[in-house]
């Protein structure tokens, strides 16, 4: 269940009244489109009082914005497909590609219930080498319940990626940066999946962030916030 956020009028905006947030969980695949089944899923605002390190996180948008959004994500989590699918191309549309807001990703793998999620970080994290982000995260999105160790090298063929340069990539692996980004989410709070942090990208490669959010949001009130923290900077 999406609750929608309210048109921001105060910096603080609680969402639900319940603190917790629902982690991100699924049980089977649905044929017709491949979506994981969810849990309902509660959605919280809060202020965030926290930096996050941007390195090794992919990103897109302008360089030069001063205005990030960071997406914890986990490839099996149900309502991280459904941003991917339903409203990230909106908000491209509306923030990055006009060169407002840098949109990061972090991996955050839930490995006790999502047991291919954090290989598919990795896979993600090599054609960020090949400056394929953007192209891994929306292919491995659109199917995720293709995520066994052949169908990351199927995706990585499908979009480009050189193929010696990616196996090497994922023979070597990439478990220490998964783990550094969950660690930093850790650190910053994220208890579930997906969560997104709101906030101003600093000179030194970090967030500060300024607005948490926890579970999937409307897109509306994801705009309007965004809306009402560029106002804030103006």
């Amino acid at each position: 269940m999406r609750i929608s956020l309210e048109k921001t009028t105060n910096v603080m905006m609680i969402v639900s009244s319940v603190a917790v947030v629902t982690m991100c969980a699924f049980i089977v695949i649905r044929p017709r489109d491949q979506r994981p089944v969810r849990a309902e899923q509660k959605v919280l605002v809060e202020p965030a009082n926290t930096t996050i390190s941007l390195d090794t996180l992919a990103s897109a948008g302008n360089p030069d914005a001063k205005i990030g959004l960071v997406e914890f994500v986990d490839f099996e989590c149900a309502y991280c497909v459904d941003f991917a699918r339903d409203l990230f191309s909106r908000f491209k549309s509306e923030f990055v590609d006009p060169g407002s807001v840098r949109f990061y990703w972090a991996h955050s793998p839930g490995e006790a219930i999502h047991k291919k999620a954090f290989r598919a970080a990795e896979a993600a994290l090599c054609a960020d080498l090949q400056d394929k982000s953007l192209q891994m995260f929306t292919r491995l999105f659109e199917a995720p319940a293709r995520l066994d160790a052949a169908d990351l090298f199927d995706h990585a063929s499908a979009i480009g990626l050189e193929g010696r340069l990616f196996k090497s990539c994922m023979d070597q692996g990439k478990a220490d940066v998964v783990r550094r980004h969950i660690e930093r989410g850790i650190n910053a709070g994220v208890r579930g999946t997906p969560t997104f942090f709101l906030g101003t990208i600093d000179p030194d490669g970090t967030l500060t962030a300024a607005q948490k959010i926890s579970g999937l949001p409307a897109y509306v009130g994801l705009s309007n916030l965004v809306k009402h923290h560029m106002s804030q900077k103006q």
